[in-house]
């Protein structure tokens, strides 16, 4: 998980190093263009390559808490708990008097 936080920012120091090359021996702007289009085709297979590994991992976790394959932790299939949250129910509060209209 800490590795798909970090490839963003792995992504902007590799992206901005071109910014870096100067000086008389410098690459010229075809050399900075391939190196961009390189990054970036590497920065997709590493994402790629991350997402399984990630769905892999939580596939993993899932199979040693006894959850079913590509079930929901909270056993619904649309991915949500049974739980409402207080105060967005569709009763009305007892502590809340009625305003006008209500």
């Amino acid at each position: 998980m800490d590795a798909a936080r970090l490839l963003p920012l792995a992504a902007l120091g590799l992206w901005m190093l071109p910014l870096l090359w100067g000086g008389p021996g410098a690459p010229g702007a075809g050399t900075r263009v391939i190196y961009l289009f390189a990054v970036w085709a590497a920065l997709i297979l590493g994402a790629f390559a991350l997402s399984h590994r990630l769905r892999d991992a939580a596939e993993h976790e899932a199979a040693e808490a006894g959850t079913p394959p590509g079930a929901s932790p909270t056993g619904r299939s649309d991915g949500t708990s049974n739980r409402t949250p207080t105060g967005t129910g569709s009763a009305p509060r007892a502590d809340i008097p009625p305003g006008p209209g209500r």
